[in-house]
């Protein structure tokens, strides 16, 4: 606890004065945390002050409170590519035990976010991203939390940002160390070593070796549903399984889209299917976007697998008729996404069809073919 309050007022977080005429106080607790390492053991207990926010007034105390939060699948995409590629005037009540003899009355004025308030998140991503702009980053015009720096003779440094945690990779020793010690001296930053847990997802595991990338995501602290006895099955029969990432692997990415509506055939429709590749279009996109960040440009189009027919001829067709009419807008977009090479949309065979793997029940036969064509292996098996 005493770090903590030596750690908040060597930021100069915070003035002790009077409470202002007219304000309300926002009072304070301390949150306790035993934090674990990869292994679940505890690797150190944490004391953390944090200002009841629930009782600010939007309006009053707060106005914008919006901060970007990396979505999950950049974080993927900066594995694929690390593996592939080598605030307003509030106060707040003063921590019991620290009060100043004679100055009990009086309370701290924020100077800087405290964790609790509500536009904490938001003052922190300013913060933070006012200092990638100035240590020379570029920031990813379509994923607000992943920042690139790079240097002459194709070096690059690739920062995923979660919150107040990082995550960088690239291809030059020097450029880590001189952004660990810059991160250190502004932030007063602790250096974790190379990625082993990621905290973002409970029990998710990351292991390196020569060959590859174990992901290993059987480690749950607890189930929120119950779990039927069969998924169970699978789980335990699946504990060395993993997303295999190969060195060296090619950096052209292709995508499968299908529909199914509950397995009924009946209602089975090709502009259903045609919607469904409209919207693998658009993350296509934005996934293209985002390798081009990451000196990754795709230079041919990024080949979209369906298995239906007459979506295909819906997608090529440039005459509207009757039974087209409602996903005009869908039409035109994605009309225009292939007439510009950005996306091809190509037919594949029904037993090939990956995306069926998420949208049906398979057999077990079919079930393993499908998941071995989406890289799942077991990791024991790895050459």
């Amino acid at each position: 606890m005493n770090q903590e309050i030596e750690a908040i007022e060597r930021n100069n977080t915070w003035e002790l004065t009077d409470l202002p005429s007219g304000r309300e106080n926002h009072w304070s607790e301390v949150i306790f945390k035993a934090k674990l390492n990869e292994n679940g053991e505890v690797d150190k207990y944490k004391a953390r002050l944090v200002a009841k926010g629930y009782s600010q007034q939007y309006g009053v105390d707060y106005v914008e409170v919006f901060a970007p939060v990396a979505a999950p699948r950049n974080n993927s995409n900066s594995y694929f590519t690390c593996c592939t590629k080598g605030l307003d005037d509030l106060s707040t009540s003063t921590p019991p035990g620290y009060e100043q003899k004679g100055k009990e009355s009086k309370v701290y004025r924020l100077k800087k976010a405290l964790y609790g308030l509500k536009q904490a998140p938001r003052a922190w991503y300013s913060r933070i991203e006012s200092y990638f702009i100035k240590e020379g980053f570029n920031k990813c015009p379509y994923e607000h939390t992943l920042f690139t720096k790079t240097a002459k003779g194709g070096k690059i440094l690739i920062v995923c940002l979660y919150v107040d945690d990082l995550i960088f990779t690239g291809n030059d020793e020097s450029m880590f160390k001189q952004f660990k010690k810059s991160m250190m001296v502004e932030f007063d930053m602790t250096d974790l070593g190379k990625l082993s847990a990621q905290s973002v997802v409970p029990g998710f595991k990351l292991t390196r070796d020569k060959e590859g990338v174990e992901v290993d995501g059987t480690l749950y602290k607890q189930m929120w549903e119950a779990l039927s006895k069969r998924i169970l099955r699978y789980v335990k029969g699946t504990v060395e399984f993993g997303v295999f990432y190969k060195k060296g692997g090619d950096d052209k990415f292709i995508g499968y889209t299908d529909s199914d509506y509950a397995g009924d055939q009946d209602d089975r429709k090709s502009t259903s299917e045609f919607i469904a590749a409209a919207s693998s279009a658009c993350q296509a996109v934005w996934l293209r976007r985002i390798l081009k960040s990451l000196n990754q440009v795709q230079t041919s189009p990024t080949v979209i697998y369906c298995d239906n027919v007459s979506a295909i001829k819906l997608s090529k067709n440039p005459v509207m008729h009757g039974r087209s009419k409602h996903i005009d807008v869908r039409f035109h977009f994605l009309q225009n996404l292939i007439k510009d090479e950005v996306v091809e949309l190509l037919q594949c065979s029904t037993h090939e069809q990956i995306a069926d793997i998420m949208t049906k029940p398979l057999k077990l036969e079919a079930f393993q073919k499908l998941r071995g064509l989406m890289g799942v292996c077991e990791y024991s098996g790895i050459n």
